[in-house]
């Protein structure tokens, strides 16, 4: 274990304090605005930096834990990670990037299943899901003379720091998770990782951030172990009595406090996919035979993360036929519709209706003529794999009487005079004011 302590002027008061809620809990039956965390263990305000496990200097390929999630919501959306850049863009005049205030690199997010037999569980099952994403890493600020140590850089907490702290979030859309996982943070180093790079660089500095107190959201059910994958022997807490070279559970060896994880553990966040499809509709109370009806109908993802594969479906009434489908704003929808003339049901969708985004259509149908005396109950269903707590605005009913064309209010000649003098006094009484 080669975790990077005590290189940090931190007050007792930032290193005991709890962290704090950064998101609302996965709750079943209600409805979020905002992303849904099921895990997070990252500080909260983002400290300027944080302790470290470094994959240069520990001879590391890969570092993780051991996460149980809350709540019952299972599809992932985003995986955060905090980590700690030390690189100094000075020391690498020539590498990309080193005249801006970031550099970019190739980072891996793998999530496993958990593996209980063997004689060491739990261990990395088989894998989920993998992530490798290139990220904007900030270069670490220039060193502060005025710090005693001058290497180091001074934050506007007024404390001076080796790494700078930085989050990184890697796209799991799409990926469904058991209760349990274990995942492994992974990169390249000049000289470990799956590709070794071979020359020294700024990832050499990069390291995975930690946190030091238990998860604010979902839980750590092994507190005091790590998932690691080293090289040699020193780089486990039990002296590579596991095995070397393979991602594996590496517990804490107390009492000796410098073969311990405790309370380390991989400051790390997982959001899932949370979306509110609602639709409204509306139309005319009273239609005549033979005529055609106007429906309007929104469909609207109310929800904090995109809804996928959405679905609007509105079957036609008994006693009428279809006349036309149109969409009038939102993103676009793809619509089968029945053939003019027949019956059956519209059905529009859209790959993916992103949060907050609504579209509106118009569905025309026609009224048979003897359908007079009957009442046309017409219902429109969205519907979305994505976990929808509020499901009771999922469809919507309009309703309406037939009437026979003769029943239909008519006007008079009488009554168009008498209307077209009242319009025409309305005029004159505007214009003399």
């Amino acid at each position: 274990m080669s975790i990077e302590i005590n290189r940090e002027s931190r007050s007792p008061s930032l290193r005991n304090t709890a962290i704090a809620v950064l998101f609302l809990m996965a709750c079943s039956g209600v409805a979020m605005a905002a992303p849904v965390i099921i895990y997070s263990s990252i500080p909260a305000p983002l400290p300027p930096n944080v302790q470290s496990e470094p994959f240069q200097a520990g001879h590391a390929a890969e570092f993780g834990g051991l996460v149980q999630f809350a709540g019952t919501i299972r599809d992932l959306t985003h995986v955060t990670f905090l980590m700690s850049d030390h690189a100094l863009a000075t020391d690498f005049p020539s590498f990309p990037g080193a005249s801006g205030s970031s550099w970019n690199y190739p980072i891996t997010l793998n999530l496993y299943n958990v593996d209980n037999s063997g004689a060491n569980p739990p261990q990395p099952g088989t894998l989920i899901a993998t992530r490798t994403q290139t990220f904007a890493i900030p270069w670490r600020p220039a060193p502060d003379p005025t710090c005693s140590d001058p290497s180091r850089w001074r934050a506007s907490d007024g404390n001076c720091y080796t790494g700078v702290a930085f989050l990184v979030t890697f796209d799991f859309t799409g990926t469904t998770v058991p209760n349990q996982i274990i995942y492994g943070l992974a990169l390249n180093t000049s000289a470990f990782g799956a590709n070794p790079v071979g020359s020294p660089g700024p990832y050499d500095s990069l390291n995975a951030g930690l946190a030091v107190v238990p998860p604010t959201i979902g839980s750590n059910p092994f507190p005091d172990n790590a998932f690691l994958n080293a090289d040699n022997n020193g780089g486990y807490n039990d002296g590579g009595a596991g095995g070397t070279g393979t991602f594996r559970r590496d517990p804490s060896t107390p009492p000796t406090p410098s073969t311990t994880w405790a309370p380390f553990s991989g400051a790390i966040s997982f959001e899932v996919a949370v979306a509110d499809v609602a639709v409204t509709k509306t139309g005319p109370p009273v239609v005549a035979a033979g005529s055609n009806i106007s429906y309007s109908v929104k469909v609207t993802n109310n929800g904090g993360s995109d809804a996928q594969s959405v679905t609007l479906t509105d079957p036609l009434p008994a006693g009428t036929t279809f006349v036309s489908e149109s969409q009038g704003s939102g993103p676009a929808f793809i619509c089968t519709n029945p053939s003019a003339g027949a019956t059956g049901s519209v059905s529009c969708t859209i790959a993916t209706l992103p949060s907050g985004a609504s579209a509106a259509f118009t569905l025309v149908f026609n009224v048979n003529t003897n359908a007079a005396g009957t009442t046309l109950n017409n219902t429109a269903t969205v519907s979305s794999p994505t976990n929808d707590p509020v499901p009771g605005n999922n469809s919507a009913t309009s309703t309406a009487n037939v009437i026979l064309a003769s029943q239909v209010p008519t006007f008079s000649q009488l009554s168009l005079l008498l209307l077209a003098l009242a319009v025409s006094l309305i005029g004159l009484t505007k214009l003399r004011l």
